[in-house]
Parts: structure tokens; sequence; C-alpha cells
């Protein structure tokens, strides 16, 4: 799996990114990724964590629900749902305006 549209979502686009995205756009991602030194969108939650943009438990999160196809409910604890989806909505906020930031 080389690059799942779940790395798309970083950049803030549609879940049909695919559909709509322009050759600009992916140009743009794949500068994204060259520049990080990652492949895939695993290696680049991995780098992300390490390098404090998000933590570990949003890392997991982040690769179950984006990478790997799993909804939030399928993969949250009962009565953990709210906290995961507050948790999951930051780390992309946090990761959308780091990116921005290395682009400039």
């Amino acid at each position: 799996e080389w690059m799942p549209t779940g790395v798309i979502d970083f950049f803030g686009s549609h879940p049909d990114a695919l559909e709509s995205e322009s050759p600009d756009d992916f140009t743009e991602i794949m500068k994204t990724m060259d520049i990080l030194g990652v492949s895939d969108a695993r290696s680049l939650l991995d780098l992300l964590a390490r390098r404090r943009v998000i933590d570990w438990e949003e890392k997991r999160i982040l690769d179950a629900t984006l990478i790997a196809g799993k909804t939030l409910k399928y993969v949250s604890q009962p009565g953990e749902y709210e906290r995961l989806k507050s948790r999951r909505k930051n780390a992309l906020k946090a990761i959308r305006v780091y990116l921005i930031k290395i682009l400039k």
C-alpha cells in the first residue's frame, strides 16, 4: 500500500479526494512527503509522532481510522467515542498547521 487516500485528508481535502484532486494538488502532496522523507501515510504519522506534532495515541487513532479504514465507533471502547473524536480532530488540526508551516 503505497499512499492510501487517507494521507490526502491531512491537507483538508474532501473524503472523495481522488475524484476531485487536481494534478497540482497531488504534486504538492508528493512534494511534502518528499521534503519529509516519507513514502507512505504510516511513515508520515510515525514522523509526526516522533516530532511531537501528535502524540502516540493520536497516531494510533489516525492509523486505524484514516489508513486502516475503520470507523471511530469501531475502534473506541464504550464511552470513549467523544473523547477519541476530539483527539482525532485536534490531531488533524495540528498536522495541518505543521505541514503549512514547513511548506512556507
